[in-house]
């Protein structure tokens, strides 16, 4: 099964976008920077990203969730966690999508979008200290038994318990894809493997209070439901593995977590749309474009390269209108907010313009960064059209 295939059926499957030849080079860099959240939720909006622009929309919803429930807690907890000899403190989250009683116990394909959004309680953890080794879980309230990369799968409409853990520093030589009509193949970009999870226990029991998300927190599905804060009791032990591939040593890792409370968002849907059973009131559609930001380091740290690559991914022509020559904009943001801005130094033809693409086309832009400053940066990039859809990506990046 090729690789871009491999976990298509779990919705929190990292999406290996493609079998592209895998390096770490735009991966955060061990050191003395601490992750943020903000870096955490980066990390999660280019495995989303990933994930769209390969068709693969159950994972991109996944991590999308988990993206929004990151950055939406007001904090998030502390979990110690061992790995092989060495324990390292990982700071988590924990979120879970509660459905309304209207719902049927069992939703079906047919049944409305809301419905089919519930699901047990998840968690993702990232290391404080080597940033690109993230883990997510998803399982049934109480304790479940990792059923395996070769274990039967649960009965339809059951609660699933699925687990993906990445560690960017980590490259395994898979294959060079053909290159879509009408691209070029260019670089191939660097994107994370998802280590399979074989075996290991989950205890994972959520619980709210009255307490609201921050103001601003996007509501689930549209609107139709509420957003409170909650805790959620967390517990594993987890034997993951690479997935096999010849010619390359297998690679298995035990993570284990004592009983921790961590802090948990819940979005409550509160009602069900009255009609359609995928598209109904505050229901929102695909956006017709998809993107992804890459965000390389150069070998002597003194500049970062950053792509911005943009898709059609609908069926339908999509045109761009642009007031000047300007295409994209590229910016570093952190904790004191906005440190570099490409544009800023950039000057642009002041013509108007517009840009088609047919159902398929990709569009590339590049900028670069120079003497990039030290810490933890959520690099930020998207079309600057004024008519049309527009696209945007985000990408960790931490310069030590």
């Amino acid at each position: 099964m090729p690789m871009r295939r491999l976990l298509k059926s779990s919705a929190l499957a990292l999406a290996a976008a493609g079998a592209w030849a895998c390096t770490d080079s735009h991966a955060p860099s061990p050191g003395s920077v601490a992750t943020t959240p903000e870096l955490a939720a980066a990390t999660l909006g280019t495995m989303a990203d990933e994930a769209r622009l390969e068709g693969d929309t159950a994972g991109a919803a996944a991590y999308t969730d988990a993206q929004v429930a990151v950055a939406s807690s007001p904090r998030a907890g502390t979990l110690r966690v061992t790995q092989g000899d060495s324990t390292e403190d990982w700071r988590a989250v924990a979120y879970r999508t509660r459905v309304p009683a209207t719902c049927p116990a069992v939703p079906t394909p047919t049944s409305p979008a809301v419905c089919r959004a519930g699901g047990g309680p998840s968690l993702v953890a990232w290391s404080t200290v080597r940033p690109e080794r993230m883990l997510m879980i998803s399982a049934p309230e109480g304790s479940s038994v990792v059923p395996g990369a070769a274990g039967p799968l649960p009965p339809a409409g059951t609660a699933m318990v699925r687990v993906s853990y990445v560690d960017r520093s980590v490259s395994l030589p898979l294959p060079v894809l053909t290159p879509r009509p009408g691209t070029s193949p260019g670089t191939p970009p660097a994107v994370p493997i998802p280590w399979l999870a074989t075996a290991g226990s989950i205890s994972q029991l959520t619980t709210t209070d009255a307490t609201g998300c921050p103001a601003g927190t996007a509501a689930p599905m549209g609107g139709m439901g509420r957003c409170l804060q909650g805790r959620s009791s967390v517990r594993f032990t987890l034997d993951v593995a690479l997935p096999a591939i010849p010619s390359v040593a297998a690679q298995v890792r035990r993570l284990s977590a004592p009983e921790t409370a961590v802090p948990a968002v819940v979005w409550q849907l509160d009602s069900v749309p009255t009609r359609g059973t995928g598209t109904g009131p505050g229901i929102p559609t695909a956006p017709p474009l998809a993107s992804r930001l890459e965000a390389v380091r150069s070998a002597t740290g003194q500049e970062v390269s950053l792509r911005l690559t943009v898709r059609n991914v609908s069926n339908a022509v999509q045109v761009l209108g642009y007031a000047n020559g300007q295409r994209a904009e590229f910016e570093a943001t952190g904790a004191a907010g906005t440190a570099w801005r490409w544009g800023a130094s950039q000057m642009f033809t002041q013509a108007v313009g517009v840009d088609t693409l047919a159902p398929g086309a990709e569009r590339r832009y590049e900028a670069t960064w120079p003497r990039p400053t030290r810490g933890a940066w959520v690099m930020r990039a998207g079309t600057v059209n004024t008519t049309g859809p527009r696209a945007s990506s985000v990408a960790p990046l931490v310069v030590p």
